[in-house]
């Protein structure tokens, strides 16, 4: 296995968490009542939006050539610290 082989193992892994987390906070904010769903929903937007993002990251460093994968690396690891961070926060105010 590659080097890019096991990043991208290893960050696919991290989405698919995110991605369940992503999940079970869109079906928290569909419970809570309306007062709170309009709190909540710029959070479960925000989150949702950066998602979208790294996947587009995600997507340029997976079909990047062995010899240029390194260079979509930053973008794709600064998209995961704000995904990553982003998902940390809409769980402590939603759940």
């Amino acid at each position: 296995m590659t080097k890019k082989d096991a990043y991208v193992k290893m960050m696919k892994a991290q989405l698919d968490k995110w991605s369940a987390e992503i999940d079970k906070l869109q079906a928290e904010y569909e419970k809570t009542e309306a007062g709170l769903q309009i709190e909540y929903a710029d959070k479960i937007e925000k989150v949702k939006s950066l998602r979208t993002a790294a996947i587009k990251q995600f997507t340029e460093l997976k079909e990047a050539g062995e010899n240029k994968w390194t260079e979509f690396k930053a973008g794709v690891d600064a998209a995961w610290n704000e995904l990553g961070n982003a998902v940390k926060e809409a769980q402590e105010k939603i759940q």
